[in-house]
């Protein structure tokens, strides 16, 4: 939950984190004079709103973070991991193809991500 900024400051503080983005796509905005839960310049906490969404504003920097080595994790509801599956699909189509040879691009990309642990998903039904 956003206001569980416990074991968050400290990675983006140090460098480990460069961003932290949260999406709730249930919750409503915060009563009036409720403080942000975690105030950092790297973090995003945004009310009303998709995972998918946040993965689009961010898709360039996402999908070049993943051909450069990183991690990508997703925990929730199994529909909604496979819209973000989908788009983390889109995106790679849409930046190119970013090796060489078979599996590159798109679906080929993202199943080689998962093979090799960077792109993890652990998702339940609702």
């Amino acid at each position: 939950v956003c206001n569980q900024t416990n074991g968050v400051i400290e990675p983006l503080q140090s460098g480990v984190l460069t961003k932290l983005c949260v999406a709730f796509s249930r919750d409503a905005s915060p009563a009036p004079g409720t403080p942000p839960p975690l105030s950092h310049p790297q973090f995003a906490c945004a009310y009303k709103t998709y995972v998918m969404s946040l993965l689009e504003q961010e898709g360039e920097k996402v999908v070049q973070m993943m051909r450069e080595g990183g991690h990508f994790y997703v925990c929730g509801a199994t529909q909604m991991g496979q819209d973000v599956n989908n788009v983390l699909q889109a995106l790679v189509k849409k930046y190119g193809a970013g090796g060489k040879g078979k599996g590159a691009g798109g679906e080929g990309e993202v199943k080689r991500w998962q093979e090799e642990g960077r792109y993890v998903q652990e998702l339940w039904t609702a």
